[in-house]
């Protein structure tokens, strides 16, 4: 692992700690009586090594590099949505399917004719009930003759 020219604690101590590790696992010396449980040297070597990583993740996202390349990504993937966009529109074009366009512009329509009906329908309920009005409020007609056909 090349370490920065400035030198990184993190990076160094992963580096010192594994080091020292494997010296004394394989050094045939063992561990000295005064090491620290297993359960703890996991948890150490875990930490450094989790903060190696993080300080290598930080540094390679923070890169121009980096950003580059993930705006060439999202440009690619917008670029790419943007012809199947195209794709799929001229399969529904030549295709005997409707396309939304088609169904929006139906429901469109749909709804016009709804509302002229109800408003028809509005306007004959107002007129039903000024006949009714009228016909509660005139005074009763005596009863005439009843009409008979003639032959």
């Amino acid at each position: 692992m090349n370490t920065p020219s400035g030198g990184d604690s993190t990076v160094d101590a992963f580096s010192r700690f594994w080091t020292e590790a494997m010296s004394r696992a394989m050094g045939g010396g063992g561990w000295p009586s005064q090491s620290p449980p297993r359960d703890d040297l996991m948890r150490q070597m875990r930490q450094a090594f989790l903060d190696a990583w993080e300080h290598h993740c930080i540094e390679l996202m923070s890169s121009e590099a980096f950003l580059e390349l993930m705006r060439k990504s999202m440009d690619n993937a917008l670029a790419f949505k943007g012809q199947m966009n195209q794709l799929l529109a001229k399969i529904l074009e030549d295709s005997p399917i409707p396309s939304r366009d088609d169904t929006d512009s139906i429901l469109q329509v749909l709804r016009s004719i709804e509302g002229r009906v109800l408003d028809r329908l509005d306007r004959l309920t107002e007129r039903v009930d000024e006949i009714e009005e009228r016909q509660d409020h005139a005074p009763a007609r005596p009863p005439g003759p009843a009409k008979r056909k003639s032959k």
